[in-house]
């Protein structure tokens, strides 16, 4: 089974102004039987971490990043994501999940994983702030 426990350094609150850079540090350990495959023929079954804005529960533009395995990851091993996103070009209460999907085969959050979330609010810039 593919099930993933994630671990963050990073603030679950993150205030940053529209349309910036934002750069994220998130570890992930297979705690599931199966082998998360780093490349696979046609790319199916091959695991990536992606992650998605949404706001007031509703998706804001689609997939906003993808980070693909370096290697292969075996049950009890962990890897590290290291990645930069942008925030959304709108001020407002934002949440950023993030997770990992083995393509065209599951979500991890489908089958036993929780994604990894971030509350995030976009301020317009102005003194004190980002």
């Amino acid at each position: 089974m593919l099930i993933a426990s994630y671990r963050s350094d990073v603030p679950e609150l993150l205030i940053v102004a529209p349309h910036k850079r934002v750069k994220l540090k998130l570890a992930a350990t297979n705690v599931g039987r199966a082998v998360w495959l780093a490349r696979s023929e046609h790319d199916v079954g091959r695991v990536v971490l992606v992650g998605m804005w949404s706001k007031d529960g509703e998706p804001v533009g689609g997939i906003a990043f993808r980070e693909k395995l370096g290697l292969d990851v075996f049950p009890k091993s962990s890897c590290q994501f290291e990645f930069q996103i942008r925030s959304p070009r709108e001020p407002g209460i934002y949440s950023l999940k993030v997770g990992l999907i083995s393509q065209q085969v599951a979500n991890f959050s489908k089958i036993g994983s929780t994604n990894k979330e971030y509350a995030d609010q976009v301020v317009e810039p102005g003194p004190g702030r980002p």
